[in-house]
């Protein structure tokens, strides 16, 4: 090899080690440059049927089918998870959760890096608890399976000789008092009977107070011949209370020799007759001659009369004043009681009774005789003049009140602002009063809040001193009061500069802690704003943003390693000699 040649072997290999070794530099900074994915922080708390979860509840967080993060609650039904590295959706994408496997009613949006709380809540029913209950009637054996107490299908349970059947409708809640096991055996003790009711069977259905809604329809077979005075037409079921039998509404099928009713809870059941009781047959009671009494009425000064037969009114009545400020309405047939009296009257007072705190009194009216009587009650109907009322009483605000005992008794009244009437109904005669409640007393209703209210705190800066280029979190809590939902952009500002924003949407009553990644280059003080909330960082001189430092010493072995090339190709070629 001449010594051109090994001089131009020897640049080719120095310009291959200077290319390659920035290509090797150019990998590392693109590989540095590139931040990885961060992690998502979810934690808040867990409801099931409105009262806080135990421990060991399960979490899932998902975006569409893909599975983000998993958590189980403590003690306290708490949870705190972070998102898989490896799961990386859109940024905004909604975040679904299911509690031991039931969705939630709640969702988040995803954000890389972002710290979520989201407080989840199910139905207590979402979550269900199977029991399965064992039953024997009459020795046949067979199982209930309730989840939250609750038959979910159609069941029959009879005996081997179907002497028994309990048939349970779909969705029956059954209450088994604790107990676990149903049964039903043959009662070879039953309580005797006070009434002329007798025997025929009797069963034992266990656990006694057990209750279904809706009833359980039970079965009992009979067998022919019945005793003496019996008739299968008069055979029925009836339970023991306690103390007495009672009857059920039953039916007999005389094909089957089955009869059947229905029951809410267990106890003793039997089937019984009752023997034929031979009734008398009552002395017919006369027909007593109608007795016809003309009453007589005064009306705040206007007479009038109205007939009573047998104490009822014979027609329907009115009695009125002659300017039309007060009137009494009775119904055909409302029976009159008078207290031995024959006249009705009806006088206003001077001075009406001091009304209750909040209303004003308007007009005041007694009633005799006191204590007379009406079935059905009669209504009275009282004119107001709307230009006398108080200021502060509104015609709304009108009703009629009873006085006892010196204290006012407000009646159901309904107020005609066409008729400038009021009226109620009474079912005896004493004093009575036109009151109106005050504007005070009715207050005036608040005005609702319809629209979001928004609000930020717990402004959180992390580090607060940080290098050339390092990366700075700032975080706030955004929080809805009002009463709809709405979105609210939220913009960061450094040293009253906007530097970055975000768009969230929360339901009323619901907060989110809102992240934002900045870092600077010039070392100095830097304000951070958002809304009235404000704090700084400090930025230090140095390079933050270098790569770390286990990748110093894979750079160094690049380094020398090219530069051991080089040496080697001068070596080389200081070797050759010309050829002779």
């Amino acid at each position: 090899m001449t010594l051109l040649n090994s001089k131009k072997l020897a640049l080719n290999v120095l310009l291959g080690s200077i290319v390659s070794l920035f290509i090797v530099a150019a990998s590392l900074n693109a590989a540095y440059a590139q931040p990885p994915t961060m992690p998502q922080i979810f934690y808040g708390t867990v409801t099931i049927g409105g009262s806080t979860a135990g421990a060991g509840v399960s979490i899932v967080a998902k975006v569409g089918a893909e599975q983000l993060g998993t958590g189980i609650t403590d003690a306290q039904g708490r949870f705190n998870f972070n998102s898989d590295y490896n799961v990386n959706p859109a940024t905004g994408s909604t975040v679904n959760f299911f509690v031991n496997g039931v969705k939630a009613g709640q969702t988040a949006l995803f954000g890389s890096g972002e710290i979520t709380e989201v407080n989840l809540s199910v139905s207590a029913t979402a979550v269900p608890t199977t029991v399965s209950i064992t039953t024997n009637i009459l020795s046949q054996t067979d199982t209930l399976s309730l989840s939250n107490g609750v038959l979910g299908t159609a069941k029959t349970l009879a005996s081997a000789d179907n002497r028994i059947k309990l048939n349970f409708a779909a969705n029956t809640s059954i209450n088994m008092q604790g107990q676990t096991t149903l049964g039903a055996a043959s009662e070879s003790n039953p309580p005797a009977a006070a009434d002329n009711s007798t025997l025929v069977r009797a069963y034992s259905f266990t656990p006694s107070g057990a209750t279904f809604s809706p009833a359980v329809t039970v079965t009992l077979t009979y067998e022919t011949p019945l005793p003496s005075g019996a008739t299968e037409s008069g055979l029925y079921i009836a339970y023991y209370d306690g103390s007495t039998w009672q009857k059920l509404t039953s039916t007999v099928n005389t094909a089957t020799k089955e009869v059947t009713a229905s029951v809410s809870h267990f106890t003793i059941f039997s089937i019984r007759y009752a023997a034929p009781v031979t009734t008398p047959t009552p002395t017919p009671t006369p027909t007593p001659t109608p007795t016809t009494v003309t009453m007589t009425s005064n009306v705040l000064g206007t007479s009038g009369s109205f007939p009573v037969s047998n104490g009822a009114v014979t027609a329907a009545t009115s009695l009125s004043s002659s300017n039309g400020s007060l009137s009494i309405g009775l119904a055909a047939n409302t029976a009159v009681n008078l207290q031995g009296s024959q006249n009705i009257s009806v006088a206003q007072l001077a001075t009406p009774p001091a009304a209750p705190a909040g209303s004003k009194a308007i007009a005041a009216y007694s009633f005799s005789p006191d204590n007379s009587t009406f079935s059905p009650a009669l209504t009275v109907t009282i004119k107001y003049d709307p230009d006398s009322l108080p200021a502060d009483v509104a015609e709304s605000n009108l009703y009629i009140a009873l006085l006892q005992n010196n204290n006012w008794t407000e009646l159901d009244s309904t107020v005609n602002t066409s008729d400038k009437t009021v009226s109620a109904q009474i079912s005896h005669f004493s004093t009575y009063a036109v009151l109106g409640r005050t504007s005070t007393a009715t207050g005036t209703p608040a005005t609702p809040i319809t629209t979001a209210a928004f609000s930020t705190s717990d402004l959180a800066v992390t580090p607060a001193s940080a290098k050339a280029g390092e990366m700075v979190t700032v975080s706030v809590r955004v929080a809805n009061s009002g009463a709809a939902e709405a979105s609210k952009t939220v913009i960061l500002k450094i040293n009253d500069q906007e530097e970055a924003q975000k768009n969230v949407t929360l339901a009323p009553g619901v907060s989110k802690v809102v992240s934002f990644n900045v870092s600077k280059t010039a070392p100095g003080q830097y304000k951070v704003s958002i809304d009235s909330q404000s704090d700084s960082f400090q930025v230090t001189a140095g390079s933050g943003g270098q790569p770390s430092d286990m990748s110093m010493p894979i750079i160094i072995i690049i380094a020398a390693g090219g530069l051991l090339v080089i040496i080697l190709a001068i070596v080389l070629v200081m070797r050759q000699r010309p050829s002779g």
